[in-house]
């Protein structure tokens, strides 16, 4: 088998979710997913949901950190952070299929 098609397959696998998770947060289920008996006492959506959280508090934290280095105002960030990410959820799909066809 193909790295390219051992790579697609792997993207695939993320479809099995609803809803499905992007290879960042592919990345980290596989992490949290494969440890012990993780898997079978809680369960693979429960296990998606903290992958997709992992993904979302890692994006909250660098958003967070671009705006204090360009001196962002401090009573505006939680609200730049919300709206930062809302845009970013927005254009996912779009961005995640476009990866996905360019390689």
């Amino acid at each position: 088998m193909s790295a390219s098609t051992r790579s697609h397959q792997e993207l695939s696998s993320g479809d099995k979710f609803s809803p499905p998770l992007d290879w960042r947060e592919l990345a980290f289920y596989d992490e949290v997913a494969d440890h012990g008996t993780a898997r079978s006492v809680m369960g693979d959506e429960v296990l998606a949901g903290i992958a997709r959280e992992l993904v979302r508090a890692r994006l909250r934290s660098a958003i967070k950190r671009l705006l204090a280095r360009h001196m962002y105002p401090p009573d505006q960030e939680v609200e730049a952070i919300n709206l930062v990410l809302k845009q970013m959820e927005h254009f996912a799909d779009e961005w995640s299929t476009t990866c996905v066809s360019e390689s």
